[in-house]
């Protein structure tokens, strides 16, 4: 096609293929449409999803390579975590627990109050606890139901907190800013280096993560989303955090926060020693 041919066919009205949105673009907005009908029993929906897939005709290949999609996406942006969560919420009426976690609770006891980053807050059980112990609290979260039911928590107990609407991908840590780090069940890449930079780097000398997470061992096996919600491998976070110091670290059976039985669990207290 020489020039004028070229210049005669985009006046044409005809799309370009590059205008066109893509094929994985679509299977990406269908997903998202049918996740926001209604809450779904499993994780951001996926297992329901595939099986509706498998209803609608879609070959075991079909399937997979739209799973696949889906996965990859709900991991590096934000809006399947956004509608879930808000779905969840919405529809819970209260909170999974008031409750704080016990092991951030009990970490408490050591440490004076500063400024806190309560990681993935949802509906701020946590950061509500630490406002109440004399801690600066900021949290963030993809779901604006959440926050807005933490803020209603946080007036109820007489205590101030910031909420900011974000996921990990956008929120602003900052440079030398916290003095704890609260990351309990939070969904952040913990297997992105860079992303683990970004955290040590927004603490203050002697600023502490505590951590509690579920881990990934083959009784609790998460595949692919294990990047996404914090889960890593027995003895990961060792490696992973290598350039803090451990104050504490366990890998035991116990009840998770929610859910019921026990699960393996991983709790984590580091501390940063930079200058």
């Amino acid at each position: 096609m020489n020039r004028r041919q070229l210049l005669a066919f985009l006046g044409s009205g005809l799309p370009l293929l590059a205008q066109e949105p893509s094929a994985d673009e679509s299977i990406w907005k269908e997903y998202l449409a049918w996740l926001g009908k209604e809450p779904r029993r499993s994780f951001l929906g996926l297992i329901d999803y595939r099986q509706s897939l498998s209803d609608r005709g879609l070959t075991r290949s079909q399937v997979e390579r739209y799973m696949a999609l889906i996965s990859d996406r709900a991991i590096t942006r934000q809006e399947a975590m956004k509608i879930w969560f808000n779905s969840v919420y919405s529809t819970n009426h209260g909170f999974f627990s008031e409750r704080p976690n016990a092991f951030l609770a009990d970490a408490m006891r050591a440490l004076r109050p500063g400024t806190a980053l309560d990681v993935s807050m949802g509906q701020g059980r946590n950061s509500v606890f630490l406002a109440q112990m004399g801690w600066d609290v900021t949290g963030f979260d993809v779901s604006d139901e959440g926050l807005a039911i933490a803020r209603k928590h946080a007036e109820k107990a007489g205590v101030k907190i910031k909420t900011v609407t974000a996921g990990y991908q956008d929120f602003e840590f900052g440079s030398n800013r916290w003095d704890l780090i609260a990351m309990i069940y939070a969904f952040i890449p913990l297997h992105d280096p860079a992303f683990v930079r970004k955290i040590v780097n927004s603490l203050r000398r002697g600023g502490v993560i505590v951590l509690e997470s579920r881990l990934l061992t083959d009784r609790h096996a998460e595949g692919r989303l294990s990047q996404l919600i914090g889960i890593t491998l027995p003895n990961e976070l060792r490696t992973i955090f290598g350039n803090l110091t451990m104050v504490r670290y366990e890998e035991v059976d116990a009840a998770p926060d929610f859910g019921s039985g026990t699960a393996p669990l991983v709790r984590m207290i580091a501390r940063c020693a930079k200058g």
